[in-house]
């Protein structure tokens, strides 16, 4: 009679329990998890993740991504655990209203409690620089000279310069005023 590989929990469980509870090879259900695309069980990491008291995880306090890294365990795992528990999902930030590169990323991090690699990638997507100590961009000419003017004087990319004009609203300069 053929296997109903569908029917499987194939990634879900470790190869070698089906192919127990089958009466088959570990190959067999090793090749035909590898033939459909589906990674291995990680029974230690699931050993470990059924050891956690959920109960006791900050879940919907801080994103599940972070969660999980601290606890070692994948993303996936922390939103079935949240989600089963009814916990909605850590708050969104509005990245486009915090000051990115306009304070350090680890201070920031620290009020909105993330990782600063997490404050560090929104800054970067948006093409934002880090906070560059002793520029005081209200202070310079932006807009009324080029922005590679100003990129030049302080050493940072023109980039970073627009970005910091564009903050403050104010647009590029023109030759023709």
């Amino acid at each position: 009679m053929p296997i109903d590989w569908d029917k499987q929990r194939l990634g879900k469980r470790a190869d070698r329990e089906i192919a127990e509870r089958l009466g088959v090879s570990m190959t067999k259900v090793r090749r035909e998890r590898v033939r459909r695309g589906i990674p291995a069980c990680n029974v230690e990491q699931m050993e470990w993740a059924l050891s956690i008291d959920w109960d006791e995880q900050p879940l919907g306090e801080m994103s599940d991504v972070d969660l999980a890294q601290e606890l070692e365990v994948s993303a996936r795992t922390v939103r079935r655990q949240r989600d089963a528990r009814g916990i909605p999902t850590f708050r969104a930030v509005d990245w486009d209203e915090q000051p990115l590169g306009e304070m350090r990323d680890e201070e920031l991090a620290e009020q909105l409690g993330v990782s600063k690699a997490t404050v560090a990638f929104q800054r970067r997507s948006r093409w934002i620089p880090p906070l560059r100590e002793g520029i005081d961009w209200d202070a310079e000419p932006l807009g009324k000279v080029p922005d590679q003017v100003l990129a030049t004087k302080h050493g940072v990319t023109r980039s970073a310069v627009q970005a910091q004009r564009k903050r403050r609203g104010i647009v590029a300069f023109s030759k023709r005023g």
